[in-house]
């Protein structure tokens, strides 16, 4: 029984998107940490750097896919089988990006949180501006009143 000619080089590409995965992962509790803290230009800046990231897993994938179909055929194959370091590798990396995308979506609704509230705030800011103008043109029109004042 042969081996996988690509093993190694596709453990590299797993190993290498683990690792650009889990500093997703950290990107993304910091992001929390900076929407509790409504630091949203921090929130902002780091949602570009973790594209910048995500973009170098897909470039990795572009390479690691065509390697992990030509896997499954070998591990299916009468002269091949499963190889328990891909198969760990592989795992490792999906439950990474399964805990990326729980935490992403954590972050999303918070930021969908504050965001409504932040938009309520404006509305009942701009009631009450509405309120005060319109107080305030009827008290400018008023002469008598200014004239008590004076």
């Amino acid at each position: 029984m042969g081996g996988f000619p690509h093993e190694k080089r596709l453990l590299e590409l797993l190993g290498e998107a683990a690792g650009l995965a889990e500093q997703v992962a950290g990107m993304a509790e910091e992001q929390s940490a900076m929407l509790a803290a409504d630091d949203l230009d921090g929130f902002n800046k780091s949602l570009d750097e973790g594209q910048g990231i995500i973009n170098r897993i897909n470039g990795l994938h572009q390479e690691s896919e065509a390697l992990m179909q030509s896997y499954a055929s070998f591990a299916i194959s009468a002269d091949g089988g499963k190889i328990e370091t891909i198969d760990a590798a592989t795992a490792r990396f999906v439950e990474i990006l399964e805990r990326c995308a729980a935490l992403n979506n954590r972050n999303l609704a918070e930021a969908k949180e504050k965001t409504e509230e932040f938009i309520r705030q404006i509305g009942s800011l701009s009631l009450k501006r509405k309120s005060i103008g319109s107080y305030a043109m009827n008290i400018g029109n008023d002469s008598a009143f200014i004239d008590k004042k004076t």
